[in-house]
């Protein structure tokens, strides 16, 4: 294992042994050589994968930017609807983290892992779209395979769905899924559908608000501990562990900043069990 660092564009004698000798992105797949199992690969501060389409895909790498979203992932906006997919792992590889990105008008697949021990993690990361994008049947959290070991931990999503006259915002959480403390703004003007969310093992400790005039179509309030919820449909307005059903009061979404104001009644309201 070894740590490397990549950034936008080569840097000094671009070895990946230092920021400040960096490989580039093209390098992509040296630097995964380069980290091994149990390796991580820091990318410095920039934009990455403005075209085309990410992929992070080798076994028991730990993907981070360097500073906390200081590393872009995905297209800046363009007035098409349709996002980029960056993918996450395959059917032949586990024990992959994606950490602290910003992840920008991409639907994000993660395949999941078929190791409890080894799970596919996704934490930290700021993901969003600056223009309406159609997540289609996909959802904005779309995992794949069918053992569902996928830990989504510590995000936050703001997200504003168009295109399409519905939607939906999971796609194949399954039963060993864990969504824990993760911030959801949704905002669409159309037909949302949560039924997935009623699968995961663990939705815990997150908050999910909706805005719009769209309506969510399933309840899944019921597996949900400790959360919060907020103009996410009249069948999301109680239920479940511990709920609360109020305004979370976020600083400011309009600029990503969904941290909590002093007054939110999310403080202190979640569990550590």
């Amino acid at each position: 294992m070894a740590t490397v660092y990549i950034a936008p564009t080569a840097q000094g004698s671009a070895d990946g042994t230092s920021e400040a000798n960096a490989y580039a992105i093209g390098s992509l797949s040296t630097a995964e050589s380069d980290a091994g199992v149990g390796g991580i690969i820091y990318f410095l501060d920039g934009d990455y994968y403005t075209s085309g389409t990410p992929s992070f895909d080798s076994t028991g790498v730990t993907y981070q930017s360097l500073n906390r979203h200081g590393a872009r992932i995905g297209p800046t906006a363009s007035g098409n609807t349709t996002p980029a997919t960056f993918s996450i792992g395959s059917s032949s590889t586990i024990n992959i983290a994606v950490k602290n990105f910003q992840i920008r008008n991409c639907k994000v697949y993660m395949q999941s892992s078929n190791d409890s021990n080894s799970p596919l993690v996704i934490q930290g990361n700021l993901i969003y779209n600056d223009e309406a994008k159609d997540f289609a049947t996909n959802g904005a959290i779309w995992i794949g395979g069918s053992d569902d070991e996928v830990r989504i931990y510590d995000n936050v999503y703001k997200l504003t769905q168009g295109g399409r006259a519905s939607d939906a915002i999971s796609r194949n959480v399954g039963a060993n899924a864990k969504i824990e403390r993760n911030s959801f703004y949704f905002e669409s003007d159309n037909t949302i559908n949560t039924t997935d969310l009623l699968d995961a093992s663990s939705c815990k400790n997150n908050i999910f608000v909706g805005a719009g005039s769209g309506t969510f179509s399933n309840t899944f309030t019921a597996n949900a501990t400790n959360c919060c919820f907020h103009n996410f449909g009249s069948s999301n307005a109680s239920g479940g562990t511990d709920n609360v059903f109020a305004d979370p009061q976020f600083v400011d979404v309009a600029n990503l900043n969904l941290r909590l104001r002093p007054s939110s009644p999310c403080i202190n309201a979640g569990t550590a069990s």
